[in-house]
């Protein structure tokens, strides 16, 4: 058997089937749990045409496992241990150096320049929102952060159910990744995106304090002057130009941002069990024929069960998100890796079948199924499972 897979029980587990009940999502009983994931596999199957002469001769439960690390606050970054896959943040930093030498440079003709400054400032932030020039553009690539947006949400509702499961199953072994370097890379683009909404905001505020002496000088010129016509004029029209260039720096502000949000897009809140190592549970069902070779198999992703709203009856929220990210467990069965381990902790070796439609019955009970489906799954299952 491969040295890759893990037999000690360190880590989280979390519930594969919730059920809500009294407004609250609950765990069900381990061997509910495994017949409901058999009607779901029947309930799948039948989509696709009769069983005919296919039985359950295999189900499986496979944990992959989801590293928690907490990132700012009560949030934490998911990361995959097993994929080399890289979540890429662009990040549009300004060059402030440039317009740091516009505003502090002293006008030699003291508050007066001021609308020759706001002039070069207005240009300098044009050509930034326009052509990129004085705009660092830095490319983050954080190795192994979950990036899909609809897992990230799936496991942010998963990880807050933790089980104690008795029954074996196939951990995947995963080589110890370094996911603080990667928190690292994170927290360096959230430090620039705030860098630059605060230099931003310190440009802003700058030019309107040189307004603030320049319109206090013009108008005490005016004064020298026995009220020169026009001033007003001047005022409004530099004002307006100001709040231009006011507005364009916080389009550069908004532009930076668009870094922070791709973070926060994957952010959780940390689970009430902290950060740490997370084991996620699906169930691999395969069919066999006659001759006991596998003829097809499914994963079956963890599941939310609600009462339906109107009249009898449930509601099945499949997590689709994890099961499509996790669709090539399905073929785990024919890895020479993993086949031996898979068939050694095939579930149907130590829950007798009398068991299973029982917990069947319970799931009626709890209106969870319907009658007609407590047979047929019994039913199915094979009377020799897979050696």
């Amino acid at each position: 058997m491969s040295k890759a897979v893990l037999t000690a029980r360190t880590g989280k587990y979390v519930a594969h089937l919730l059920v809500r009940r009294d407004e609250v999502l609950a765990p069900l009983p381990e061997e509910e749990e495994v017949a409901y994931a058999l009607y779901l596999a029947a309930r799948s199957r039948s989509r696709r045409g009769p069983l005919k002469d296919l039985r359950v001769a295999l189900v499986t439960r496979v944990y992959y496992s989801f590293i928690v690390k907490r990132f700012r606050g009560d949030h934490s970054l998911v990361f995959d241990p097993y994929r080399e896959s890289v979540y890429r943040i662009t990040l549009h930093a300004l060059d402030k150096s440039f317009i740091d030498h516009i505003l502090k440079t002293p006008e030699h003709r003291g508050p007066e320049g001021f609308p020759e400054k706001l002039s070069l400032v207005e240009r300098a932030v044009r050509e930034m929102l326009e052509t990129e020039k004085y705009v660092e553009i830095e490319e983050y690539s954080v190795k192994g952060l979950v990036g899909d947006q609809q897992v990230v949400r799936e496991l942010s509702l998963l990880l807050e159910h933790r089980v104690d499961y008795r029954l074996p199953g196939l951990r995947l072994g995963f080589k110890k990744p370094r996911v603080e370097e990667s928190v690292s890379a994170v927290n360096e683009v959230v430090d620039r995106v705030a860098e630059t909404i605060g230099y931003v905001t310190m440009a802003i505020g700058e030019l309107s304090r040189l307004a603030s002496l320049w319109e206090r000088k013009l108008l005490e010129s005016r004064e020298q002057a026995s009220g020169e016509a026009g001033v007003e004029d001047v005022l409004k029209s530099t004002y307006k130009r100001l709040e231009l260039v006011k507005t364009m720096l916080l389009a550069l502000s908004d532009r930076a941002k668009k870094a922070e949000k791709q973070v926060m897009s994957v952010v959780i809140p940390t689970p009430a069990g902290g950060e740490g190592l997370y084991w996620i549970p699906v169930y691999l069902v395969a069919y066999s024929t006659e001759s006991e070779e596998i003829a097809e198999s499914r994963i079956i992703p963890p599941v939310a069960v609600t009462p339906a709203s109107r009249g009898r009856g449930v509601e099945v929220e499949v997590f689709k998100g994890i099961g499509r990210y996790l669709k090539s467990i399905e073929n785990l069965a024919e890895d020479p890796a993993y086949s031996d381990w898979v068939v050694e902790l095939n579930l149907l070796r130590r829950i007798p079948v009398s068991t299973i439609e029982k917990s069947l019955y319970k799931l009626l009970e709890k209106a969870l199924i319907e009658e007609r489906d407590v047979e047929r799954i019994a039913e199915s299952i094979a009377t020799e499972q897979i050696e």
